[in-house]
């Protein structure tokens, strides 16, 4: 008979932990998350001068995120640091309000 050594429950653990965290969104917060789709639709913002267009496919989950994040506002359920930031984002959407994507 063969015996086979068998690996400690906590390294299996952390093991498999390491291949998560190298796929990305394995251990992120729903606060880091917020955070990462706020930086995406700031920096879209900033490099091509225009909102996000629900017409272009690539661009269409940022419409919908700004979108949701609307209804949450208007339920009264965003947390008062995430509201402050988003007030920030539609200020800044609003300086780019109707800029047409070809001009």
């Amino acid at each position: 008979m063969v015996t086979v050594p068998v690996a400690e429950p906590v390294e299996v653990i952390e093991v498999l932990a390491e291949g998560i965290n190298r796929e990305g969104d394995g251990n992120m917060t729903q606060n880091e998350k917020w955070q990462t789709q706020y930086d995406e639709i700031v920096a879209f913002i900033t490099k091509n001068h225009r909102n996000p267009s629900k017409y272009v496919n690539e661009e269409r989950g940022l419409v919908n995120w700004c979108k949701h994040q609307r209804k949450i506002i208007n339920a009264g359920e965003m947390k008062p640091e995430r509201l402050k930031l988003f007030g920030m984002l539609q200020k800044l959407m609003e300086k780019y309000k109707r800029v047409n994507q070809y001009q």
